[in-house]
This record gives structure tokens, sequence and C-alpha cells, in this order.
């Protein structure tokens, strides 16, 4: 939703960045169910994230938008079971 073709940034969105650089679980996006369980995954990806301040729907107070692509994969993947929250950690400060 949030990809513009044509937009260059310098790191763009952190999540998405984190993805490119491990391996991907695919899963169909009709399965996903956004919640808002996840605050602590918000505050692990989002302050490190470009689009935050001024671009990010999401971080909105008022009437906030879906989250981005990225935080979407990890949030599944945490519901899941595959990965827990100290792993995420983990790997923001690796990468």
């Amino acid at each position: 939703m949030y990809y513009k073709e044509n937009k260059k940034d310098e790191k763009g969105c952190y999540p998405i960045s984190l993805i490119k650089k491990m391996p991907v679980y695919y899963f169909p996006q009709e399965s996903f169910k956004h919640t808002t369980d996840f605050d602590m995954l918000k505050s692990i990806l989002c302050p490190n994230c470009d689009y935050q301040k001024n671009d990010c729907d999401f971080q909105q107070e008022s009437n906030p938008g879906p989250p981005c692509g990225g935080y979407i994969y990890f949030q599944h993947i945490l519901s899941k079971g595959l990965i827990d929250i100290d792993d995420i950690r983990r790997i923001c400060e690796i990468i």
C-alpha cells in the first residue's frame, strides 16, 4: 500500500530492510489478521524507521493507518510462534 515505484529513499522502511537480510517465511495475505496486541513490536521496529516521523500513517495518534508490510510480516511470524520478541530485538541489534 505504501510502496511508490519512483520514490528514492536512502534507507527506506526499516522492517522491510530487516526482512531482506534474513530468511523469508511466506504466508498468504488473506491469512493475516492485524491486531493491536503487538505494541512491543511497534516499539522495537518503528523508532528505527526513516518513515516514522513524517511519512508513516501507522504512527498517527488520531486515525492511524495500516502498518507497513514489514511490520505485518513480523507480526505474522510472531503470532505463528516462529519467532519471539527477543529474537526480533537481537535481529535489530545485529543488522
